[in-house]
């Protein structure tokens, strides 16, 4: 993983991987791609996926102050500092909470649609359900599951997992653990009782 700069990071698989999801996007808004839908407007994802890294961001220090107002408006965060990964997070800026870490709090990126929560906290219980160790939403006082951002976006509230984050195989063994955990995750869906409608998130159709 190459640092940037204030802290920014080229997220999974380095330079690759963020160059084809760029050449994609940029794909569909010209019209190259045949998962493009008429009248769709992709610009907007170009703009905030494939900006230049040298396009003015806030600074680390006013992103993590307005991460910390933002945890107050959710139940049982009091007094917990805040604290941002080494690998922040290619799409959604993440801070753990607490030491050691109780939850995890992320400003989402205004490219993911709101019902996207919802999808989450649905889907996440049923795994819990089930057995599987799964991140959990947390609703903030008024029941929500995300405030929004004067900034734009939105900061979510997760139950924190311990363990690595890996942005790639290190073996044949590391890559079949991997396949079994996908397939402990498709089995423990099988009985989710509503079917989830696709959100039409282009970046994802690669």
């Amino acid at each position: 993983m190459r640092r940037l700069r204030s802290g920014q990071h080229l997220g999974v698989d380095g330079d690759g991987a963020l160059a084809r999801m760029c050449e994609h996007i940029r794909r569909v808004s010209s019209g190259r791609s045949p998962h493009r839908a008429n009248g769709d407007d992709t610009k907007p994802l170009e703009r905030l996926f494939c900006a230049p890294v040298d396009e003015p961001r806030d600074p680390p220090s006013t992103l993590a102050a307005r991460a910390a107002a933002a945890l107050g408006r959710f139940p049982d965060t009091a007094g917990l500092s805040i604290h941002e990964f080494p690998d922040a997070g290619l799409i959604n800026r993440t801070w753990s909470v607490g030491v050691p870490p109780r939850f995890v709090i992320q400003l989402v990126n205004p490219v993911i649609p709101e019902p996207a929560d919802e999808r989450i906290d649905l889907v996440t219980r049923h795994l819990a359900s089930r057995g599987l160790p799964t991140p959990l939403l947390v609703r903030d006082r008024e029941g929500r599951c995300a405030v929004p951002a004067s900034e734009g976006g939105r900061w979510r509230l997760l139950t924190f997992v311990p363990g690595t984050t890996w942005h790639r195989l290190r073996d044949h063994r590391h890559a079949r653990s991997a396949g079994s955990l996908v397939g402990r995750f498709h089995a423990a869906l099988q009985d989710l009782p509503d079917p989830l409608e696709p959100l039409r998130l282009q970046v994802h159709d690669t």
